[in-house]
């Protein structure tokens, strides 16, 4: 055998080490991708398990009833909208969050369903918060017209 029949079988011998490496390497980034999505579920579970703690709380669960009653957070007490406007934004954040979380696919659509439907937002005082809310600018044009969409929809539904 020649020097390069030696330098050939190397060469070849790199190739299959190199397409090995890659191939690693895309199996090390399936499971991180695995570990990051179960993450972001463990993390979206908390945020609202955290959420609805909040809502299973006598005052908090009085104060929701006043307003959507009362049919307008204007005629709620300055303490009680401070309240309902501290877990609106908490909500708010939570669906922004789950939005994106689905948008670059670290959770799965059966997981947060919910996005397409938001039945807490058929209440008018959820949407007075929803239109100040939004008003501000703190929320991306394409989460703000994804939720509009949801209420545009229960408003023809009904």
């Amino acid at each position: 055998m020649t020097l390069s029949d030696y330098g050939s079988i190397a060469e070849i011998a790199g190739m299959v080490g190199m397409i090995a490496s890659l191939v690693y390497v895309g199996y090390q980034l399936q499971q991180a991708r695995l570990q990051i999505k179960g993450q972001a579920s463990q993390a979206r579970t908390d945020a609202l398990a955290n959420l609805w703690l909040t809502t299973a709380k006598s005052d908090f669960a009085s104060v929701d009833t006043k307003a959507f009653e009362a049919g307008s957070i204007n005629e709620l007490a300055e303490p009680d909208r401070r309240q309902l406007n501290g877990f609106m934004m908490a909500w708010f954040g939570f669906l922004q969050n789950s939005f994106y979380q689905r948008k670059i696919g670290l959770l799965d659509e059966e997981q947060i369903g919910f996005l397409n439907e938001l039945p807490y937002f058929r209440q008018s005082h959820v949407r007075e918060f929803w239109d100040q809310h939004k008003s501000f600018g703190t929320y991306p044009e394409d989460f703000v017209a994804h939720v509009d969409s949801v209420i545009a929809k229960h408003d023809a539904e009904t």
